[in-house]
């Protein structure tokens, strides 16, 4: 099937940066086989006005768990640990795998909208996530969130994150890695039970770090040391890991996670929410350059970016495209080079049909 959208303004590479200019675009099955030139043969079956619309990379949503749409507002206005351990945790265990699944699938329809096609997912509900995907069209990388303070090697959660990715394996739109909720949630000896089956596997990490102040204050009274130091002393950054939020991070820890290559998904409209503050994005990129820019999702969650790096740098001293360039390539970096186990064609075109329009 052809598919040929016509005169539309297209944001496309162009050096280090990109240029919006209005191109033809051809697309043949699930790929973008030309622009301004048709392949040879190519036949279009069916062709879409592009007059009107801005095509560009699909964002990519590098931290989000989908099956907590159905959760809004319904624990607001609460510390961090309050929120979790108090409402949401309890809301979970309440659930059935038939709520996660649709809950995962309406976070999924309100992405498509707002041009994100690809996510990053830390599920708890196991084959949930996994199935509406398969059922959306969308891509994604999938972990089953993990907790436990053993090295057990017949651990349940980590049977059941394995299974998920063999029971998908024909799915080529879906990848994978592991994830280990957070520090305060994993002892050390089962963090090393993960990097041992995730190398094993050839998955990377996902994790959420040093998300509150209450994490790290804890952390220090009990282990003497900060999140980002029991992390990597239990070995995960050994392999390709993304760490959520990261807000209470100091000098020496930044210097870690760039050391290491750790890829930082900093979530602001999260942080607002729980009270959190912000990631130190630009002393993260002090440290690791333009390689430690993070990614956003959504229209809004562009936005937030952009606000917030208007308030961290000076007029003078703020990236021009920080925000656009994270939101879509940075992103799928992070989510390609080595982090997931990926299936062959993972970054072909996408393209969503909305109310009979393009999304």
């Amino acid at each position: 099937m052809g598919i040929l959208i016509r005169n539309t303004l297209a944001v496309l590479p162009d050096g280090d940066g990109h240029e919006a200019g209005r191109h033809d675009i051809y697309l043949q099955g699930n790929v973008i086989a030309g622009i301004d030139k048709a392949p040879e043969g190519f036949v279009a079956t069916e062709t879409i006005d592009g007059t009107r619309r801005l095509t560009i990379p699909g964002l990519v949503n590098a931290h989000t768990h989908t099956y907590m749409s159905l959760m809004r507002n319904a624990a607001d206005d609460l510390t961090f640990m309050d929120w979790l351990f108090g409402t949401v945790m309890s809301i979970e265990d309440r659930m059935e795998p038939e709520d996660a699944y649709w809950g995962s699938l309406l976070g999924q329809i309100e992405m498509i909208r707002s041009g994100t096609t690809c996510f990053n997912d830390m599920q708890m509900h196991v084959g949930q996530t996994t199935r509406a995907v398969a059922d959306s069209g969308m891509r994604a990388v999938i972990g089953r969130g993990l907790q436990g303070d053993a090295y057990d090697e017949n651990d349940r959660r980590i049977t059941e994150a394995l299974k998920d990715l063999r029971d998908y394996s024909d799915c080529d739109r879906l990848s994978f890695f592991l994830a280990p909720h957070a520090p305060y949630t994993c002892a050390p000896e089962y963090l090393r039970l993960v990097v041992d089956v995730a190398r094993r596997e050839g998955l990377g990490i996902h994790m959420h770090i040093a998300e509150s102040e209450t994490e790290t204050t804890d952390m220090w009274r009990d282990h003497h040391c900060t999140p980002v130091e029991y992390v990597r002393d239990a070995g995960v950054f050994e392999l390709p890991t993304i760490a959520a939020h990261c807000v209470r991070v100091n000098a020496s820890d930044r210097a870690i996670l760039a050391e290491n290559g750790v890829s930082v998904v900093t979530n602001p409209a999260s942080n607002m929410k729980l009270g959190n503050v912000f990631a130190p994005v630009p002393e993260l990129i002090e440290h690791r350059g333009r390689r430690q820019r993070v990614p956003w999702h959504r229209r809004r969650r562009v936005q937030q970016r952009a606000k917030h790096v208007s308030r961290a740098w000076p007029a003078h001293a703020r990236p021009q495209g920080h925000a656009r360039h994270a939101a879509v390539h940075l992103g799928r970096r992070r989510l390609s080079h080595g982090h997931a186990q990926r299936r062959q064609g993972a970054w072909a075109a996408d393209r969503f049909h909305r109310g009979g329009q393009e999304g």
